[in-house]
């Protein structure tokens, strides 16, 4: 087997807290839309989740979950995926983020990832690896568009640190050069928002 990880000590936390309120208005369903079956890019059928905390397997060396105390089932699926599970009341994305810092606080870089974007390419994490640094924001680019999962280096743990609330780290990416790396993958920009067709 391949491994095709960073020199770096990398890291990625997979933001799994949310309320999935659309989805489930949509939808007309209590189904949490992380736990929902779905087709991977590899053709196999599994939950959105899975598929999302697979692709990081084997690209990273750490995993860290973010999730809410009333989701066991993403807690049992994270532990198969050996992640660090961070339970939290909060569906804010900026508080999920800030919890999870000290988990990876001796990650050179750290990529920060939706649990609701299964369809992103192997080839994408590892073109967003090759460019990361302590120093850098690398962020995915399709067809002119910034995806995720954007990849921070150590300089801005303190800043992700501070975040609160359900505001995320969007600014970051304007207060500060960010490199963008042109990808091939509509995955980057796709989430599950509503039930698919």
């Amino acid at each position: 087997m391949t491994d095709n990880r960073s020199p770096l000590k990398t890291a990625a936390i997979v933001l799994a807290a949310g309320k999935g309120t659309r989805y489930k208005h949509e939808g007309k369903t209590l189904a949490n839309k992380l736990l929902v079956p779905c087709t991977g890019l590899n053709g196999k059928r599994r939950s959105v989740l899975e598929h999302t905390l697979s692709s990081f397997a084997g690209k990273v060396d750490q995993l860290i979950v973010v999730t809410r105390p009333e989701y066991p089932d993403v807690l049992s699926l994270a532990a198969n995926y050996h992640a660090t599970v961070i339970s939290l009341p909060s569906s804010g994305m900026g508080d999920s983020i800030s919890a999870a810092v000290p988990a990876v606080a001796d990650a050179a870089v750290v990529m920060v990832a939706l649990g609701d974007m299964p369809y992103i390419k192997d080839s994408t994490l590892e073109a967003i690896l090759a460019h990361a640094s302590e120093e850098a924001i690398v962020t995915p680019l399709y067809e002119e568009q910034r995806g995720h999962p954007v990849c921070f280096g150590r300089r801005y743990l303190p800043m992700l640190a501070e975040l609160h609330g359900d505001v995320g780290a969007r600014h970051l990416l304007q207060d500060f050069d960010v490199t963008d790396v042109v990808v091939d993958d509509p995955g980057v920009l796709h989430d599950i928002d509503v039930p698919e067709k």
